[in-house]
């Protein structure tokens, strides 16, 4: 199995900030929150786009404006890894980012349940980034 990383950012929080992030080579878009706005503008672009959603009716709603995925957010935090087996109850198709509460300690508890995506602040600066890269591939690769 191949691990892939994906390095970006994040923090668009309303159409204007969407906006001038693809102007300026934005590859996808990731929210604290869902915006209509913001989700047209992306699929208009052809952006994938990852609002933060807590409730399942926001989850929805972001899934209906064609989201590319979901970013749980701040739940996993709260919930832990359950907060994907939450969701993926009745929307099992639907990609979910896990966003806080992800650890190295307990990131092969979020690979068993099948979370698309994991992201969190792990690192400091470029030296760090690679040693934690290496770890979190090595850990998901033992397991």
């Amino acid at each position: 199995m191949e691990i892939k990383f994906l390095l970006g950012r994040e923090l668009f929080l309303d159409a204007f900030d969407a906006k001038l992030a693809i102007r300026f080579g934005a590859q996808f878009i990731i929210a604290p929150n869902f915006n209509e706005e913001v989700a047209k503008i992306c699929n208009r672009e052809q952006i994938p786009y990852c609002p933060g959603c807590t409730t399942i009716t926001e989850v929805i709603m972001a899934a209906e404006y064609g989201a590319s995925f979901i970013k749980l957010f701040p739940s996993s935090n709260f919930w832990g890894a359950d907060a994907v087996k939450i969701i993926n109850t009745p929307l099992p198709q639907l990609p979910i980012l896990a966003s806080g509460g992800v650890t190295l300690d307990n990131i092969v508890d979020w690979k068993k349940i099948r979370c698309s995506m994991l992201w969190n602040w792990f690192f400091t600066n470029k030296k760090e980034l690679k040693q934690r890269l290496n770890t979190m591939q090595k850990k998901l690769l033992d397991y």
